[in-house]
């Protein structure tokens, strides 16, 4: 059994302040596995300490404390998470408190690292390098897909993310399409009949779109965000929103037609996010920069 705690850090520094970190027993990160994921390992002598190291690094998400020694970690460290009796993995507790489900695809990994929701099949695609030319980091999709598992990916307000470039102009050329049936879905394409990308929510038959401003370049990466707040859609390109609008909210059921791509998909995608609310100009334009 998996136990959930809070902690209250009171740091002993000059800076002071609380933190709160959400502590997870009985797991570890597998170490042999994480020389990509380890920000630094160092002795201490306070555990507060540690904990204040992590709070001043912001790529640091995961503290392990183990044998006098303090490791921090980014947020790709749940990868290589494993079960390990007695062992305490602390987190901060601000990072992914909205995000429900993240793929962050890395060094060959597909797994969804919230809440277990991992791609139930695969097709035509393979690893190939991210943004970064980080190997079998990124997902190159040839009239392929990966479908997500079935489950209830809209109650209300949110915000759905994704890294893509194009390795083929095609028209309807799906990027993401989440589909109770035929009358109702939330898709977003990379080209559409204005020659540009867009994202539409279809209701009992009747879409509204949103089209980007921007047209689209092939071998490009594009950071591509969709928010709801209400009625209001909003898409945004690479943390500059691009056009909103009165728009039908998603019906809150499960669903199990929703996939990455589809097949007229000649794309990479990589970084796949989504939130249970919709962030703000702010909050997106930091998740774009946040590399």
């Amino acid at each position: 059994m998996n136990f959930f705690f809070f902690i209250s850090i009171f740091e002993l520094f000059p800076f002071g302040g609380l933190e709160i970190f959400n502590a997870e027993k009985n797991f570890d990160f597998n170490i042999q596995n994480t020389e990509n994921y380890i920000i630094s390992t160092t002795p201490y002598q306070l555990r507060t300490q540690c904990f204040s190291k992590c709070k001043q690094n912001k790529k640091c998400i995961f503290v392990t404390i183990q044998n006098s020694s303090c490791s921090l970690f980014s947020k790709l460290a749940p990868l290589n998470k494993v079960s390990s009796p007695n062992n305490v993995i602390y987190k901060k507790k601000q990072y992914f408190e909205n995000i429900v489900y993240y793929w962050p695809i890395d060094n060959s990994y597909l797994t969804e690292i919230i809440s277990g929701a991992n791609f139930i099949s695969k097709i035509n695609c393979q690893l190939t390098t991210n943004r970064f030319n980080t190997p079998n980091s990124a997902v190159i999709l040839t009239d392929g897909s990966l479908q997500l598992p079935s489950r209830v990916y809209f109650q209300g307000d949110f915000t759905f993310m994704i890294w893509a470039k194009q390795t083929e102009l095609i028209y309807e050329s799906v990027l993401f399409n989440c589909t109770v049936d035929n009358n109702e879905r939330v898709l977003i394409s990379f080209l559409g009949g204005a020659d540009r990308a867009y994202y539409a929510i279809i209701n009992n038959g009747n879409p509204v779109f949103f089209g980007l401003v921007t047209r689209l370049s092939v071998d490009v990466w594009y950071h591509f965000t969709i928010s709801l707040k209400g009625n209001t859609a909003s898409i945004y390109l690479n943390g500059n929103l691009e056009k909103q609008g009165w728009s039908y909210v998603p019906a809150s059921v499960s669903r199990s037609a929703c996939y990455i791509g589809g097949l007229n998909t000649r794309a990479t995608v990589d970084d796949i996010k989504m939130f249970n609310k919709a962030l703000t100009n702010e909050e997106i334009d930091s998740e774009y920069r946040d590399q």
